[in-house]
Order: structure tokens, then C-alpha cells, then sequence
């Protein structure tokens, strides 16, 4: 009897425990359930509101073709007829692919929740929970995605504004530079062509340029000698001597300049003028014969007397020509 008794607690122990493994089971199938619903839920109501968002922006991306389409329409009937029959082809297109896509998204779903079953352990309160602050994080992350791209934007703009100012003011600067430097140039092209034709009509002899010379030496412009040539080295001592009193630096001397420097190197022109009567005073040996040039080197002589007085450069043989006696 004992036996009997035991076998029926037992027995008893082991129906209530199937039981309650049944029951736990039907609880957690019941909980799995209620989990694949809402995700089922969620996954349909967010692909109609990306459907809703896709068939908003295909309208306004519509409203927007018609709008350009009508403003071509006078000039480009044809090409209108094409870009709408391309807009609706694509749109047709894009709805397919919606519907593959929402179909794949619900097969894949149905495929999940039978695959799932045993899985669907988590109580409600938990898939709530972790939902929400998925959905959050998901919120928080687009937020922050938007306002990085908005300030990227500002930022953007505000570079390529500022790189645009600074272009425009760089271009008229340099407008401003070219122009200055093209008048500037111009009136010391007008300046030198002035002076040289004051200076032609002063119709300097060579001792006149050598007194010149003296003068601009004695003064701190070294011209390195009063051949009576008037060269680059002569006219580059003119002009730092116009630099120094705020003349227009030509290089070439005007009745006034010329005047102004005699006067500050009178001392130094009076020795000069002094050393040159005693030269020309002093008994001078004869000279040799010498042979009558002929026309040929008569006419080079001319031509670099020529050159040396408008401030060309010469060589120095041209220069030792010069010295030895060749006065044009």
C-alpha cells in the first residue's frame, strides 16, 4: 500500500511538474508572440512612413520636374514629352523595387517569427525597454547627424564666402596694382621722353658733359670718369643725383637741373676749369701724322657718339673708341 502511495505522489509530483513546464512553455510562446507582433508592428508602420516619406519626396521631385518642365515648355516640347516619359518610367521603377523590397522585409519577418519561436523568452517590459532606448539612441544619433551636417554646412558656406571676398578683394587689388603700375610707368615714359628732348636742346658740347661728370663725382655720384661720354654709368648718376633732391629720376638734365648743379659743385667745376687752361696752356709736342679716317670709320664714330648720348650701353670697345679721340 505504501508503495501504491508512493507511486502515485510521484506520479502526482511528475504530472504537476509536466505542468507547470507546459504552462511556462505556453507563457514564454505567449511572450514570444506578443514580442514578434510588435516588431512585426514596428518594422510595417516604419515602411509606411518611409513609403509616405518616399511618395512625399516623389511629389515634390514631380511638383519640381513640372514646374522646370513647364518653364522649357515653349522651347523644349519635345524634350518635355521625354523627361516625363523617363520620370514616370523611374517612378514605376522605384515603386517596383519598393514593393520587392516591403515584400522581402515581410517574408523575412515571417521566416524570423517561425525561426524564433523558442526565443521569444523576454518579457515585454524587457523588449519594451530595449525598444525604446533604441529608438532613442536612434533619435539621438540623427540628431546629431543632422546638426553635424548642419554646422558642416554653415561652416561650408561660411569658408567659401569668405574665400570668395578674399578673391574679390586679392583681383581688385591687383587691378588696382596693374593700373598704378601702367600709369606710373607711362609718366616716367612721359617724364624721360621730356627730359631727353630738354636735354637734347641744350645742346651740350663735351666739355660741357665732362663738367657734368665732374659735378655728379664731386657730389657722391662717382661717375667713374669725365670722358665727356654720356653713358649708362653717367646717366645712372644723373638719376640718383635727381633721386636725392626729389627729381623725377630720367637720368637726363633739364636747364634747371643743370643749373643746380653747377651751383652745389662750383668748387669742384672751378678746379677742374683751373687744371684744364693750365693743360691747354702748357706747350704740346706735335703730334704724328695721322691718316685721314675714311668714311667708313667716320660714320661708325658718329653713329656711337650717337648712341652714347641718348644713354645706350656700349661695349668697351666701343668705349676705348670713344676715349681715343672719335667725336663723332
Amino acid at each position: 500500500v505504501r508503495a501504491e502511495a508512493e507511486a502515485r505522489r510521484k506520479a502526482e509530483e511528475e504530472a504537476q511538474a509536466r505542468k507547470t513546464v507546459q504552462e511556462k512553455a505556453a507563457a514564454e510562446a505567449e511572450a514570444r508572440r506578443k514580442a514578434e507582433e510588435e516588431a512585426k508592428a514596428r518594422t510595417e508602420a516604419e515602411a509606411r512612413r518611409k513609403a509616405e516619406e518616399e511618395a512625399q519626396a516623389r511629389r515634390t521631385a514631380q511638383e519640381k520636374v513640372a514646374a522646370e518642365a513647364e518653364a522649357r515648355r515653349k522651347a523644349q516640347e519635345e524634350a518635355k514629352a521625354r523627361t516625363e516619359a523617363e520620370a514616370r518610367r523611374k517612378a514605376e521603377e522605384e515603386a517596383q523595387a519598393r514593393r520587392a523590397a516591403q515584400e522581402k522585409v515581410a517574408a523575412d519577418a515571417e521566416a524570423r517569427r517561425k525561426a524564433q519561436e523558442e526565443a521569444r523568452a523576454r518579457t515585454e517590459a524587457e523588449a519594451r525597454r530595449k525598444a525604446e532606448e533604441e529608438a532613442q539612441a536612434r533619435k539621438a544619433a540623427q540628431e546629431k547627424v543632422a546638426a553635424e551636417a548642419e554646422a558642416r554646412r554653415k561652416a561650408q558656406e561660411e569658408a567659401k564666402a569668405r574665400a570668395e571676398a578674399e578673391a574679390r578683394r586679392k583681383a581688385e587689388e591687383e587691378a588696382q596694382a596693374r593700373k598704378a603700375a601702367q600709369e606710373k610707368t607711362a609718366t616716367e615714359a612721359e617724364a624721360k621722353r621730356q627730359a631727353e628732348a630738354s636735354e637734347a636742346a641744350l645742346r651740350l658740347t663735351e666739355p660741357d658733359r665732362q663738367r657734368v661728370q665732374v659735378a655728379l663725382t664731386a657730389l657722391g655720384h662717382d661717375t667713374r670718369g669725365n670722358d665727356g661720354v654720356m653713358g649708362p654709368r653717367t646717366r645712372a648718376m644723373i638719376a640718383e643725383w635727381q633721386k636725392s633732391h626729389g627729381h623725377p629720376e630720367t637720368g637726363y638734365l633739364t636747364a634747371p637741373q643743370l643749373a643746380a648743379l653747377r651751383e652745389q659743385a662750383s668748387v669742384a667745376l672751378a678746379k677742374f676749369d683751373d687744371e684744364q687752361k693750365r693743360r691747354e696752356a702748357a706747350p704740346r709736342p706735335a703730334p704724328p701724322p695721322v691718316a685721314a679716317p675714311d668714311a667708313a670709320a667716320a660714320a661708325r664714330c658718329r653713329a656711337i657718339t650717337a648712341r652714347a648720348e641718348v644713354g645706350e650701353p656700349l661695349s668697351p670697345a666701343e668705349l676705348a673708341l670713344l676715349r681715343s679721340g672719335c667725336k663723332g
